[in-house]
């Protein structure tokens, strides 16, 4: 999730990503579930058919994936680690890594710029589906907006009133592991805005977000970018 607004007293600009989650349903609920209750079903099966196992077979589960997976660090500490084991996850085929994740939390000095809010996305691991920002300019320089928009591939609404601007975007969502499927709304907003008004106007923190993170899917203006022997990056 990406979030933005101007700050009153602190004097920083501060750009904050998170997790949110609404009463009933947090992410997960209905990711891999049918993997798990296959594998338990897996495990009843070889005890009807009273097979006798060499070492003890398990169904290992942890509720944290995407928050550190503390509670099989504690798991670990009071049971062994298997000697074999597999992952029953859905659609993954046999592979031994997966992508790590990073959050981040970016500031710098308020310099004035343009942008007055900008919030975006629901949760770290997806791209963000949509995003609404406000910004303060001309009649004009929306109408250079709503022009440049049409160019973007993803839709775009304006509501301009008293100098202050509100625009939205409507991308489209993906998990994070297979970016390239989603369309990303908050970084598209961004591109927009710099495009229209240029760096200065955006100030170092917008700036930075749209040089060096913009559309890119593997991390190469920050230096992030790497490949391995395997097919892919």
């Amino acid at each position: 999730m990406w979030t933005w607004c101007r700050p009153e007293r602190a004097g920083r600009a501060t750009l904050m990503c998170w997790r949110s989650a609404t009463e009933g349903f947090m992410a997960g609920d209905a990711d891999d579930k049918g993997a798990a209750v296959v594998a338990l079903y897996c495990l009843k099966a070889l005890k009807d058919e009273k097979v006798k196992c060499v070492r003890k077979a398990r169904a290992i589960f942890g509720a944290g994936e995407e928050i550190a997976s503390d509670d099989l660090k504690q798991y670990f500490q009071r049971e062994v680690l298997p000697e074999l084991a597999f992952t029953p996850d859905a659609e993954y085929g046999v592979c031994n890594r997966e992508k790590g994740i990073l959050h981040v939390e970016l500031s710098a000095p308020a310099d004035g710029s343009r942008l007055e809010s900008l919030h975006g996305g629901t949760v770290r691991n997806a791209v963000a589906a949509s995003a609404r920002a406000e910004a303060r300019c001309t009649a004009e320089e929306c109408q250079a907006l709503e022009a440049l928009s049409k160019k973007m591939g993803v839709k775009f609404s304006f509501q301009w009133s008293d100098g202050v601007l509100t625009a939205e975007c409507v991308g489209r969502a993906a998990h994070a592991m297979e970016p390239q499927k989603g369309r990303n709304a908050a970084a598209r907003l961004v591109r927009l805005f710099s495009s229209c008004f240029g760096g200065e106007a955006l100030g170092v923190l917008w700036s930075f977000v749209d040089q060096k993170i913009g559309l890119e899917l593997d991390g190469s203006s920050l230096g992030f970018a790497g490949r391995t022997r395997f097919p892919g990056r």
